[in-house]
């Protein structure tokens, strides 16, 4: 029952709060029960590594379980973290890590972002993206609640009940059938949770394709209540048109409603006279447990000068593998002696995290990475545009996932590139 002040369990907001009273006796239950929850939620943020040891420490990015799990040696158990990393301390020794660890393990490890900056190691609260202590989110923890980057109003429904509902998304033909439609890999479902197999998705996929995965999921929600409630048999084509039609009037109104006039998708533009302009982005495959980057440059008339595609072992957190592709970007823009460049990205969390303090999470060490690459190149400048205008370095993304090294291009882009160059240069 919700009370006056809106909270639901005044004992987890108590706690949270660390309200001990007046009683000793009270004060110390107290203090014992919120150094638990601390001690659950609390973890080691990886900066240069020297001071989290690899067996003792909860470093590992997962809810369920931060510590490393592989029988190792006690020689490596006390070691720190630092011994995983290449000579440089700017990337992982991908050969050490898959030999030393278990494959659960060594895919937490290689998912770790690692600074260029070499921060020092902190602590951070899991409860929030910035890795602070708050008490809202230490009440979400306690009570189930999460603040995390799960989109909870989005999917209320799919709480409770789970094995109907590992059937509805997962074990059905007609949710199999579906998922291969809009070319979605295979993901096993883990030990029956449908929750973290719904987040592990959500985490794998980005943009449209993203979007279009919630909506199908409220879609297959729907259809099944129109079976049971109406007797209504499945319909794979009118859940994926009624679905998509739904996504796109939802963008419309809430468009309209912010005062946006949109008659057609936002297009490239060039920048102004004087400056180039450096469109990055990044693509996740799941399949290939592997990321594409790939950024392209152009000069006031919308001239193709420079593109780059990198392909990154491991899979980040999307936004994470959005501002490594950025700050890959800028060090290579750094090496041509170039400057004076607008860069732009389609990911407006990375934008609003280059404009905000510093934070100590794998993704704001990446961030301060950014804005330290970028002090020291002449007139940088960050903007954000949707992703009908960042199309060209969405290709050279997608395409860096299917070879093995990086690949570079001047004067001269590659042939799939051209008719996307040539469509921003008319629009």
């Amino acid at each position: 029952m919700k009370g006056g002040l809106g909270f639901r369990d005044l004992r987890s907001m108590n706690l949270a709060l660390l309200e001990l009273g007046n009683n000793p006796s009270y004060i110390w239950r107290g203090l014992l029960e919120a150094k638990q929850i601390i001690r659950q939620w609390a973890r080691r943020s990886i900066g240069d590594g020297r001071t989290t040891t690899i067996g003792c420490d909860p470093w590992l990015v997962t809810e369920m379980d931060p510590y490393v799990t592989t029988d190792l040696h006690l020689s490596i158990r006390e070691a720190p973290v630092s011994s995983l990393l290449r000579e440089d301390g700017v990337s992982w020794d991908v050969a050490c890590v898959n030999d030393v660890f278990d494959e659960r393990d060594a895919n937490y490890i290689l998912n770790i972002s690692v600074s260029i900056c070499k921060p020092a190691d902190s602590w951070v609260w899991f409860g929030d993206s910035k890795g602070r202590y708050t008490v809202k989110s230490c009440y979400r923890l306690i009570t189930g609640e999460s603040n995390d980057d799960r989109p909870w109003n989005l999917i209320g429904s799919l709480q409770g009940e789970d094995e109907s509902t590992e059937h509805l998304f997962h074990d059905c033909l007609h949710a199999a059938n579906l998922w291969s439609t809009i070319n979605l890999p295979p993901l096993l479902l883990q030990q029956g949770n449908v929750i973290d197999w719904f987040f592990q998705r959500l985490r794998s996929l980005s943009g449209d394709l993203q979007c279009l995965f919630v909506m199908l999921c409220w879609g297959l929600w729907g259809s099944r209540n129109d079976s049971v409630w109406r007797g209504m048999p499945f319909d794979q084509e009118s859940v994926l048109r009624s679905s998509v039609s739904f996504l796109h009037n939802w963008r419309a109104v809430n468009e309209q409603a912010s005062g946006v006039v949109h008659a057609s998708l936002e297009s490239w533009k060039p920048p102004t006279v004087g400056r180039l302009k450096l469109n990055t982005d990044a693509t996740i495959s799941v399949e290939n447990n592997a990321m594409g980057l790939g950024w392209v440059l152009r000069d006031q008339d919308g001239r193709f000068m420079a593109a780059r595609s990198m392909r990154v072992p491991g899979r980040y957190m999307v936004v994470e593998a959005e501002v490594l592709c950025l700050r890959e970007a800028l060090v290579w823009l750094c090496g041509t002696g170039m400057g004076n460049v607008d860069s732009e990205t389609d990911s407006h969390i990375c934008f609003h995290a280059l404009n905000s303090d510093s934070f100590t999470s794998a993704f704001g060490f990446l961030i301060d990475d950014v804005k330290h690459i970028a002090s020291t190149i002449d007139g940088v400048s960050f903007e954000c545009v949707r992703r009908s205008a960042n199309r060209a370095a969405h290709a050279v993304a997608r395409e860096a996932v299917s070879v093995s090294g990086p690949r570079e291009w001047f004067d001269m882009p590659p042939l799939y590139l051209v008719a996307i160059l040539n469509d921003d240069l008319m629009n």
